[in-house]
């Protein structure tokens, strides 16, 4: 069941109908609606959907063609029998699209990566003839992207397969793809002998860019020169860094639009790139740049050379593979916020683990939150669940200390309510519960498994550690180990009036889930976050 099914049947069945005598059945004929109401319909089915509506009847055969809107093929993991099959698909597509130029125009979106896989492993390495079957995967691809005449956005992603895929004639179609708005080539790449004839892009409309490869990267130039209205871009340093930083510094000066931008690079050329960046911010180059991510191992104290770039989001990564950075401890917010006071929201995010490290302490916590309280604009803190609950330690049933309980063995003789100075659960409370729970998103079911650790974290922050409403979110992003997208859930405060055991009221700081679409600007961009 989709996202959009859930939240629907979660909607419906919180409704309560009642029948009426006078209501008289009514029948729609989909023939009969507009062709915008019928657009926007079919842009919620499934190929094998849309196919199949259009076999009902001749009006809307004529509609088969949106099938060929979004297109998306599984890698496979590196496994030979799958990409075998994506081979095949690819093969068809391209004879279809040849044979009948009037589907040329309908294709929009064409992505290739792997949308269910164990995010926390990497792919195992392909046999050797593994290469040849991707030559002959390029070379359909190839043909797809020429014909595909209004292409807007490409997606590949081979980081679950473990290796490279070598795409020379998909990324030179790719730089004739004059509509082209976004691109992401992870774990691709091309020689150049082999684009020795390739030219830039021909669109100039590009607005994402996302380019990752531990080889020679210097194709990327192509999708990067002489784009004025890129807004977010993603960086991975190859194995020639200083042709790399010469060819940013070339580029960057006519990014005008730029706002989020992510590099992953070795700890010895961040500096090269914080000069790149401080210089188009001084020459007025870049003047919305605003989220910034860093993965690299670096003294922190090089974050004074961004002291005039208007940053609002800084996300850093600060645990490779499981092992914390050197800088990292209770002084790390303080000395990131003595650099860059005007932040407004701070990520810390790992690379790469495969299962949770000791969360953190209540030293750490208390250090951090203890910045946040003073400083004037951090407003969202965001960290993933790895560094924050233990699914494996029991949840404390134990009552907190301080709470009015009159019985033994932490049995209370009167009620909840009574005891903690809650308010009365009415009806009307319930209603309200309920609309805001629809509101909300369903959680996913390895985010459901441990939902109720992160909710205790969440509180014990607000409440034990931070006891100020100088923060306005919490947030925690998640490994769903069955899906290559990232999940988040986020948490606001709220306070309340508590009777201690000695009859001492006391505020309370409390955690309320919130709902709402997080953007994770520095993540590979995919068909599903545009």
């Amino acid at each position: 069941m989709s996202y959009a099914e859930q939240v629907l049947l979660q909607s419906l069945s919180n409704l309560s109908l009642r029948p009426s005598a006078s209501c008289t059945p009514c029948t729609v004929d989909l023939r009969q609606l507009p062709q915008v109401v019928l657009g926007r319909i079919l842009v919620h089915l499934s190929n094998k959907d849309i196919f199949s509506l259009a076999a009902t009847c001749r009006n809307l055969h004529q509609w088969s063609c949106w099938a060929y809107r979004t297109i998306h093929f599984e890698l496979g993991e590196g496994a030979v029998n799958k990409l075998v099959q994506a081979v095949t698909s690819l093969e068809k597509l391209a004879k279809v699209l040849q044979q009948r130029p009037q589907y040329q125009g309908y294709v929009i979106t064409l992505s290739l990566y792997d949308s269910e896989r164990d995010l926390t492993s990497p792919g195992a390495a392909p046999p050797g003839h593994y290469s040849n079957l991707v030559a002959v995967m390029d070379a359909y691809l190839g043909q797809v992207v020429c014909y595909a005449q209004n292409l807007l956005h490409f997606f590949f992603d081979a980081s679950t397969v473990g290796a490279n895929f070598a795409l020379p004639r998909t990324i030179e179609a790719l730089a004739h793809a004059c509509q082209l708005e976004v691109v992401a080539l992870v774990n691709a790449t091309a020689s150049p002998v082999d684009l020795a004839n390739a030219c830039l892009a021909e669109s100039k409309n590009l607005r994402q860019v996302s380019v990752h490869s531990q080889v020679d990267i210097r194709w990327a130039e192509m999708f990067l020169r002489n784009q004025s209205k890129i807004r977010r871009l993603q960086l991975t340093q190859g194995e020639r860094p200083d042709t790399w930083l010469e060819t940013l510094a070339e580029s960057s000066m006519v990014w005008s639009a730029l706002e989020d931008l992510s590099i992953m690079c070795r700890g010895d050329d961040v500096l090269n790139f914080f000069n790149v960046i401080t210089h188009c911010v001084t020459a007025r180059a870049w003047t919305g740049l605003t989220s910034l991510s860093l993965a690299a191992d670096f003294p922190f104290e090089q974050l004074a050379m961004l002291a005039q770039v208007p940053l609002r989001r800084l996300r850093l990564v600060v645990n490779v593979r499981g092992t914390y950075l050197p800088d990292f401890g209770p002084g790390m917010i303080g000395g990131v916020l003595a650099y860059l006071p005007s932040l407004e929201e701070i990520i810390l995010d790992h690379y790469k683990m495969t299962e949770y490290v000791p969360v953190l302490g209540p030293e750490l916590l208390g250090a951090w939150c203890d910045c946040i309280r003073n400083a004037s604009h951090i407003r969202k803190l965001v960290i993933p669940t790895y560094f924050a609950i233990d699914p494996e330690s029991p949840l404390d049933d134990e009552e907190d200390e301080g709470w009015s309980l009159n019985g033994e063995d932490g049995e209370s003789e009167a009620s909840d309510e009574e005891n903690v100075g809650m308010s009365e659960y009415t009806e009307e409370t319930q209603d309200r519960t309920r609309a805001v729970l629809r509101c909300l998103p369903v959680l996913s079911e390895s985010m459901a498994g441990i939902y109720e650790h992160i909710v205790m974290f969440a509180e014990e922050f607000f409440d034990d550690h931070l006891r100020s409403l100088n923060l306005q979110e919490l947030r925690l992003l998640h490994d769903n180990p069955n899906t290559c997208n990232r999940e988040s859930i986020g948490f606001e405060q709220a306070t309340d009036i508590f009777t201690t055991r000695e009859g001492i009221e006391r505020l309370g700081f409390l955690s309320r889930r919130i709902g709402g679409k997080y953007d994770m600007f520095w993540e590979h961009a995919r068909k599903d976050t545009i």
